[in-house]
């Protein structure tokens, strides 16, 4: 048996040959065997349905209940009933699916010298699957995350002109329908397993097909077969090499330490023993598998925590070398034990490689028990094998040798009705599957090389040069790629064209034009940018239903599942059926919610560009009324970002310009040392921004989550102090000021019958809090003078007022910016804010809240506008915008990530501090000047702290929360699925974005404040110059089972996909395989 994937879990029935007499037989049934298993693999490697290819079942021929045909062990219909496949193990059961091991029927293929029997099954969907076992998979956990394709050869046909040739039948018949109860099911299976042992004649062969990358935390296809090593890791000190470039530092530092910015896949929940058949996904450990086509070199520190009972491993078909000897890689693992229905560490503890430990020439080199594996070949010290094979990666862009068509083109452009014109407007847009012909490719300066240059020449050197002269993406601060806009919505999604685009406009699918008459309204209707579409799983029919505003124009979303699926517009029904595909020609950006129980698999051409957080909807509408509520259980959402060029994580968009805006950058040379803004003038006096503010999913009851904004507080010695979580805004008023806004805050939650609007107000002066109260006090608010403050003895506190004024030459006039912290959240008094409410889904001030009367949203987006607004009759100045974030904040993106041909990139824009001279350094020598303590929670706070906070403010213009320069924003990112790439970028590239985000710092700013504990994780912010990890990278299980928890009653998990037969399939529609199979074994009855 070749175990090519180097996974020790298949289960071998062999026989021994009996006789030479029997070798031709065996030649033929095997031939058979191998045919059926080639035309599956074919299937699903071509067709249009690609990984969801199953076929159709071939019930056995029966007489009444009973029969006597010679291939029903196999095709067996199941019963539905639940059986115990284990005597063993009695309380575990499983439904009937039929077979011979209850988990469905083969299909028949017939051939002119035989047949073979063919079954594809996704792997186990059940924690039970553990501890009782079917199939031919001993530990079929091992192999969750495969296909199985399984073929039967037998020679001889069945039928002869239509009947059955009676020389094959069973001896006996066999009841294997109308069967009373699980007993003479069981008993009906036992009795065909008997009889199918008499046929001889029969080869068996088992194989996986892979889908890549859906199987690891992180998988490095190397599509080319480059020679290269693939670097993974951020490059860290050695006493006496200080350069970065030498591969030992990454050129961060933190409080006088360099930063060994530390690398995490996985995610160690700290629980050693609990119940493996009844956990929950938020208890167990691990997800932190990976696979590489390269030889791998490790830089830094890079932890892996595995859960091998899920089959998970760092498996590298190459060598594994470290970056320098100050590198190291750890290995946490856990193993599943049936006997005790638990998961534990396996070994004890974490396996530490440090420097040329890890080295595939170390002859002491160790696998961690199977853990972590090369291909040097031979065994490690301990006897475990070390041969892992290259695992062939499917592919988007693969076209059918018979007519030369890709797969997404299929789904997408060719899948649509024709109009009256005869042109199919799915080509538009409008088809069972979405297409989105804006073809760009890559930021150039003209539409032609946008479309016909290779974008991996110029991209990545775009995006690590901010504001270069040649970017046509850099706008300010904010990378915005000329690219159609995907924004997810819980219910569908809305798609914006790029208005630098050849096809910044749709087209109208009765006449293909730009403009058109409203199907409705009989107005005339045209250059409309952006469209919604809504999309509803009906699980009655167990299909996906789309519907959009341009064909049907007065939709509601607010009825039924039947209406939904059958709305029509002028005696036409214009809802359809929906395949679950989204495919661009182009570059893409997105971001949202992704449609509660609904499964999309987005695809570009070009590159992806992940804008912000992208979660699970968890709301839901009622199938009689349409009324949405939260889910009480696990979303079935599931999402696929599939790219050909790259998967870039654009973090200047996190808080950023809203889809269809266009920021205008200031006009002008930009001054030495001075940030280049976007600026609101008479011409373009708002600006629209967009943020997500997220929901903590701690258990699979949606209801009882709450948003991270509450969770933010104080560990270490300064435990449970409240966090607020604020809007951070690096502002100028051009040419000595003065200069006005106002922001207005509105909800855009989905299916909102009362979204909240409301005015942010600012503070007219600013205090700095010491000993005995107020130590200094600043009038940063020059629109203060125009409201009346508070009457002494209440002068000294803050008056908030519903404009921002600028005009202090020495602090926020242009060149100079101020970095104001406003608390959009504010937890210093628990009063100001109402609990959070899982039916409107928002979080809601009090009329106490001094920052003014306004919501915020829960995943959907919270909308800020941004917009001049002239106070005590005087024309206002330009508003110049340099920065924007909120922190502390959480980004979470939940969704499979592939860069077929490029890499998986992070855009890191500019330190959200540019000023080289506002630094922790000098800011802590300050400290220590004026008699403080730096151990201290808070530097022992006081009139130190506020002096040194407030003489921080007047060199600089930056609120005691701003980051220091050279520190990142506290904003947590975790990658909660996979991400596959071809080869990662190289490590220089790497460190640019990682030193500024793939580490958080103990402190806040100059606040003293320690780090919010949920994201500091296990690190104690008490140790001097503690970081922790970001850029965190966690697989979802879901993508390995295809299924989620149930819930508190019914724990088992629960299909996210099925078809029409029910076999389960993949989590996302119509994915790719791999161009081969895995063979693992063959069983011969």
């Amino acid at each position: 048996m070749l175990l090519i994937l180097g996974l020790a879990f298949a289960g071998v029935v062999s026989g021994n040959i009996q006789g030479a007499s029997r070798s031709q037989k065996r030649t033929v049934t095997e031939d058979l065997a191998r045919a059926g298993s080639d035309f599956v693999h074919h299937q699903m490697l071509y067709s249009s349905l690609g990984a969801d290819w199953r076929p159709d079942p071939t019930p056995p021929a029966t007489a009444g209940n009973f029969t006597r045909d010679p291939d029903a062990y196999y095709t067996r219909p199941g019963t539905f009933m639940a059986v115990t496949p284990d005597p063993a193990h009695p309380t575990v059961q499983i439904v009937d699916r039929g077979g011979p091991d209850y988990l469905g029927p083969y299909a028949k293929l017939v051939y002119n010298k035989g047949r073979a029997l063919v079954r594809v099954r996704y792997a186990p969907s059940d924690y039970n699957a553990y501890a009782a076992p079917t199939g031919d998979l001993r530990q079929p956990g091992a192999a969750r995350s495969y296909t199985i394709i399984e073929s039967v050869g037998r020679s001889g046909q069945t039928t002869t002109d239509g009947r059955l040739d009676p020389s094959l039948l069973l001896a006996d018949s066999v009841q294997i329908l109308g069967l009373p109860d699980a007993a003479a099911l069981v008993a009906s299976v036992g009795k065909l397993k008997a009889a199918d042992a008499q046929v001889t004649d029969s080869k068996k062969l088992s194989a996986f097909a892979s889908i890549g990358f859906i199987e690891s935390a992180m998988f490095i296809t190397n599509k080319d077969k480059q020679s290269r090593a693939a670097e993974i890791g951020a490059p860290t000190s050695l006493p006496g090499s200080p350069l970065w470039f030498n591969n030992t530092n990454a050129s961060a530092s933190y409080e006088g330490v360099d930063v060994a910015i530390p690398i995490s896949i996985g995610d160690d929940l700290g629980a050693n023993t609990f119940n493996g058949s009844t956990a929950s996904w938020a208890q167990i450990p691990g997800f932190g598998s990976f696979y590489s086509n390269a030889d791998v070199k490790f830089y830094g520190s890079t932890s892996f925590v595995l859960n091998k009972g899920l089959g998970e491993q760092v498996n590298i078909a190459g060598s594994i070398q470290p970056g320098n000897d100050a590198s190291s890689v750890a290995v946490k693992s856990f193993l599943y034990n049936r006997g005790a229905d638990q998961f534990q560490w396996d070994p004890a503890g974490s396996v530490n490689l440090n420097g040329q430990a890890m080295s595939s020439d170390n002859p002491s080199f160790t696998t961690a028990k199977g853990a972590l594996n090369d291909k040097h070949g031979g065994t490690d010290v301990n006897g475990y094998g070390r041969n892992i094979g290259r695992k062939e990666p499917p592919l988007i862009t693969r076209l059918d040798p018979a007519d030369n068509r890709n797969r997404y083109d299929v789904l997408t452009r060719l899948n649509g009705p024709l109009n009256a014109n005869g042109q199919n407007i799915a080509s538009w847009g409008w088809g069972g599957g979405i297409y989105l012909d804006s073809p760009e490719r890559g930021n150039r300066q003209t539409e032609e090389e946008r479309e016909t240059l290779d974008p991996a020449k110029a991209l990545p050197n775009d995006w690590l040069n901010p504001n270069n002269a040649n970017s046509k993406g850099w706008q300010g601060p904010y990378y915005i790629p000329v690219a159609t806009y995907v924004l997810f919505t819980g219910d569908g999604f809305s798609i914006t064209r790029d208005s630098r685009s050849r096809s910044k406009f749709w087209r109208y699918p009765d006449t293909g034009g730009t403009t058109w008459t409203d199907p409705v309204g009989g107005q005339p209707r045209g250059n409309v940018s952006t469209v919604h579409f809504w999309v509803r799983y009906v699980a009655a029919d167990n299909k996906t239903y789309i519907v959009n505003d341009v064909q049907a124009p007065n939709f509601n979303p607010n009825v039924s599942d039947t209406a939904f699926k059958t709305w029509t517009v002028n005696n036409k029904v214009v809802a359809q059926e929906f395949n679950g595909v989204i495919q661009a020609a182009g570059d893409v950006r997105t971001r949202g919610v992704i449609p509660t129980d609904v499964q999309i698999t987005l695809v570009t051409m070009g590159s992806a560009y992940v804008e912000g957080s992208l979660v699970k909807g968890v709301v839901a509408r009622d199938p009689a009324t349409g009324a949405p509520s939260t889910l009480g259980r696990p979303t079935r959402s599931a999402l696929a970002v599939l790219a050909k060029d790259f998967v870039t994580l654009n973090t200047t968009q996190f808080f950023a310009p809203a889809p269809g805006e266009s920021p205008q950058a200031k006009s002008g040379d930009g001054v030495a040392d001075t940030p280049n803004p976007v600026e609101l003038d008479s011409t373009k006096p708002d600006l629209r921004l967009m943020a997500q503010f997220l929901l903590n999913p701690s258990n699979a009851n949606p209801t009882t989550w709450q948003p991270y904004a509450r969770l933010y507080s104080t560990g270490g010695i300064a435990l449970g102090q409240p966090i607020s979580s604020n809007l951070l805004f690096s502002l100028s008023a051009d040419d000595g000021g003065p200069s006005f806004a106002s922001l207005d805050i509105s909800t855009a939650t989905m299916a909102d019958s009362s979204p909240v609007t409301g005015t942010f107000l600012w503070p007219g002066r600013y205090n700095f809090i010491g000993s005995s109260g107020v130590y200094a006090t600043e009038n940063y608010n020059d629109a203060g003078s125009f409201f009346v403050p508070p009457a002494p003895p209440a002068a000294p506190a803050p008056w908030n007022v519903p404009v921002l004024g600028l005009g202090d030459a020495g602090v926020n006039a242009y060149p100079k910016f101020m970095t104001v912290a406003a608390p959009v959240f504010d937890r210093a008094n628990g009063g100001f804010w109402n609990a959070y409410n899982p039916v409107t889904r928002k979080l809601t001030s009090t009329a106490s809240n001094p920052e003014g009367l306004y919501a915020l949203s829960m995943q959907d987006p919270t909308l800020f506008d941004l917009r001049l607004n002239p106070v005590g009759g005087g024309a206002t100045k330009n508003w110049l915008v340099s920065r924007t974030a909120v922190a502390p904040f959480d980004v979470r993106i939940e969704a499979c990530l592939s860069a077929e041909e490029g890499s998986f990139f992070v855009i890191p824009g500019n330190w959200f501090n540019t000023n080289p001279l506002d630094t922790r350094p000098r800011f802590e020598s300050r400290i220590v000047e004026l008699g403080g303590n730096l151990t201290s929670a808070n530097y022992g706070g006081g009139d130190i702290l506020a002096q040194a906070q407030h003489e921080r403010y007047q060199q600089y213009g930056n609120s005691p929360e701003v980051p220091f320069y050279g520190e990142p924003l506290d904003v947590r990112i975790t990658i909660f699925g996979s991400i596959s790439q071809n080869m990662p970028a190289p490590i220089g590239q790497q460190v640019e974005w990682l030193k500024k985000w793939g580490w958080i710092p103990r402190r806040l700013g100059a606040t003293g404040i320690y780090t919010p504990q949920i994201h500091m994780g296990s690190v104690n912010p008490n140790t001097p110059a503690a970081v922790a990890p970001n850029l965190r990278l966690v697989y979802d299980p879901m993508l390995a089972t295809a299924g989620v928890p149930g819930d508190a009653v019914s724990p088992a998990l629960v299909p996210v996909r099925t078809d029409s037969n029910g076999n389960l399939l993949p989590p996302m529609p119509r994915l790719p395989v791999s161009p081969t199979l895995a063979f693992f074994g063959d069983v011969n009855p």
